[in-house]
């Protein structure tokens, strides 16, 4: 990883308020390690909210990692942060949200996301939802991904970035969009050719989820890096090229 006490600043210049959001969250919320050459990488991306629907339910935490495609063991760089507000405008308790209420209630989301910060914020820091295009502006010119094709990534990703999209404005969902690839991979994919080959995917699962960001991405990136390491390292014996459609 890059050295967490030093900062790029020259890539933010005229950008008063990023560099010192930066220099502030650098090492804490997010950290990277700019990939060399041209190459596929994933952006895997996890985000716990109160709900289903964007529109009407809250964003509470987001986290994303960056990993090449043919190696996630190696990590390229992080970002983990909650969501702070004082108030939940999720559509009231009921049968759709008193599910991720629960957990988020359980896990000690909700707590974070409610109450005023404590710091030193080390392991969990948290950000205004204003802020947020900010922290993911430091995090992507950092990481450079002009050098790279950058895939989102996750487990059913879409849903992942909608909320995003709900909670960035117009501009700020279209700059991050710019920087990231059409195409997007999805765990979920592999889970269910696993399925056609007769192979059950969910039911030897070791590892129980928290249902914070964190933890969901350590999975997902597991999971893909074993696949690759029982059933796909022959796939990723040549380069992978770019193609034209």
């Amino acid at each position: 990883m890059s050295d967490t006490n030093t900062i790029d600043t020259y890539r933010l210049v005229g950008r008063a308020d990023l560099q010192d959001m930066a220099k502030k969250m650098r090492s804490v919320a997010y950290d990277v390690a700019r990939p060399v050459g041209d190459q596929h990488m994933l952006l895997w991306v996890d985000v716990e909210t109160t709900g289903l629907h964007p529109d009407r339910d809250d964003l509470l935490e987001v986290g994303m990692r960056v990993t090449p495609l043919d190696a996630p063991w190696d990590e390229y760089g992080w970002l983990s942060i909650v969501i702070r507000d004082s108030s939940i405008r999720s559509g009231g308790i009921n049968r759709d949200t008193l599910p991720a209420l629960r957990m988020h209630l359980e896990n000690g989301l909700l707590d974070q996301v409610l109450t005023a910060p404590t710091p030193p914020e080390k392991f969990h820091p948290s950000i205004q939802v204003g802020d947020l295009h900010k922290l993911l502006d430091c995090f992507m010119e950092e990481l450079a991904p002009g050098d790279h094709v950058l895939h989102p990534a996750g487990t059913n990703v879409d849903f992942d970035l909608r909320f995003l999209e709900e909670n960035l404005a117009g501009r700020h969902w279209a700059t991050l969009q710019r920087r990231l690839s059409h195409r997007k991979f999805d765990l979920s994919t592999i889970r269910m050719l696993d399925q056609l080959s007769g192979l059950n995917p969910y039911g030897n699962q070791t590892h129980t989820t928290t249902h914070r960001v964190d933890d969901c991405l350590d999975r997902a990136i597991d999971q893909w890096a074993t696949w690759i390491r029982t059933r796909g390292h022959h796939l990723l014996t040549t380069p992978t090229k770019e193609t034209n459609e």
